[in-house]
């Protein structure tokens, strides 16, 4: 069972760069097809149909960004993990490229209004990510975590969305750092402040 399961993943990856990549309204079978490696049978057998396909590749594609999230949190926490967090997803070539943008992100910008479902399940995926997001804030004693989270999404979209205008990773980098001093001048509770007579 174990080479099967591998090989699945593999042909999942691809069809989840291939979706990164054109979309999901411009990936045509023919292409979902060509990029995966598999016969139009081998295809109906092991995903169904696009739709189920797709939620599976936003799946995969979240797992990739928790085990990051994982990695960091070893050796960072707090406010730290989001700030390391949010610089190497969104500013290291190496990881994903600036113009090609966040998988998550593009989906909500296609299938708004458009496919209830598919949009549902990018919106259960999100909730993944921002229920680590939260934890992280309410360890650092951050006020109002559920606002900063809100406020943290909407951050990653545009920030995403100039990298693929052309923002420079550096640019990137210094948004990133300012935001993160302002939450942490601004937005942590002062327990020493808190707790003192009068």
């Amino acid at each position: 069972m174990r080479p099967i399961e591998f090989e699945h993943q593999q042909v999942l990856f691809k069809a989840m760069n291939c979706f990164w990549l054109h979309g999901y309204q411009a990936s045509s079978m023919a292409l979902l097809l060509k990029a995966m490696g598999i016969s139009r049978s081998s295809f109906y057998n092991s995903f169904g149909d696009k739709q189920r396909l797709y939620g599976e590749c936003l799946s995969l594609y979240v797992d990739q960004v928790l085990t990051v999230w994982r990695l960091l949190e070893k050796q960072h926490s707090g406010l730290d993990l989001l700030r390391q967090f949010f610089l190497l997803t969104l500013t290291q070539q190496s990881l994903v490229p600036l113009h090609q943008g966040c998988l998550l992100v593009s989906s909500v910008s296609e299938f708004s209004g458009v496919d209830e479902v598919l949009h549902q399940q990018v919106l259960q995926q999100f909730s993944r990510v921002k229920k680590h997001w939260q934890q992280a804030l309410e360890s650092a004693g951050v006020k109002n975590p559920d606002l900063i989270v809100e406020w943290l999404l909407s951050l990653l979209m545009g920030w995403r969305l100039q990298g693929q205008a052309g923002l420079s990773g550096e640019s990137l980098a210094q948004q990133i750092n300012w935001s993160f001093d302002q939450l942490e001048a601004t937005g942590t509770i002062n327990l020493t402040k808190q707790n003192s007579p009068g």
